[in-house]
């Protein structure tokens, strides 16, 4: 018993830094999963000896909780975090369907800034557009343009108004924005300095 918690303990323990980000959650979660996945694959002999029924439970229950955390409308922060971290943009992890080692748009007219919030409607699935190629590439990108486009509707309202200098409209906002996001998958400039020429 020891053995299958040890996993999530060391995630667990791990997650309490003070430094802990919501990338590192899904970054520690893969690795839980990764690690049971190693510990019940057929190639591994099964050097726990546990009886196949009982690897199914735990797949399932483990399975359940990636789907209850990780997973679903609302719950795109952890995967958006892992995104938006630049030691992992180019990971194979984004770029895979199945993310689980365990698993078998800016319409309205925008009048002013405070009400630009109000007007914009995030589209899903996205429509065409600059990162077409992307959303093919990667197959989580419209899930977290979608939910960066949500946050940025509800930011918009509070944002200074020269935060949106020369953007008139909110459809304006939400281009640049899909600009932006496909600028920074492709790790292109400005988004192409490594993270060592970030912190320096």
């Amino acid at each position: 018993m020891t053995a299958i918690l040890a996993p999530i303990a060391k995630a667990t323990k791990c997650l309490e830094a003070v430094e802990t980000t919501v990338c590192d959650v899904y970054l520690y979660w893969l690795a839980v999963m990764a690690t049971f996945q190693d510990m019940f694959s057929s190639d591994n002999d099964n050097s726990l000896s546990l009886p196949y029924d009982l690897i199914s439970k735990i797949r399932s229950l483990v399975n359940a909780r990636y789907q209850e955390m990780i997973d679903g409308p609302g719950k795109e922060i952890y995967l958006t975090g892992f995104f938006l971290n630049p030691r992992y943009i180019t990971s194979d992890i984004l770029h895979h369907h199945e993310r689980n080692p365990l698993g078998t748009r800016i319409v309205i007219r925008r009048p002013d800034v405070a009400q630009a919030g109000k007007n914009i409607n995030v589209e899903s699935p996205l429509p065409p557009g600059p990162d077409d190629d992307l959303r093919k590439a990667i197959p989580c990108y419209a899930k977290v343009a979608n939910y960066l486009g949500l946050l940025l509707k509800h930011a918009i309202p509070d944002a200074p108004p020269r935060l949106f200098k020369g953007l008139n409209t909110a459809k304006d906002i939400w281009k640049e924005f899909r600009c932006q996001l496909a600028q920074y998958a492709r790790m292109e400039h400005p988004f192409n300095k490594g993270c060592d020429d970030i912190s320096s």
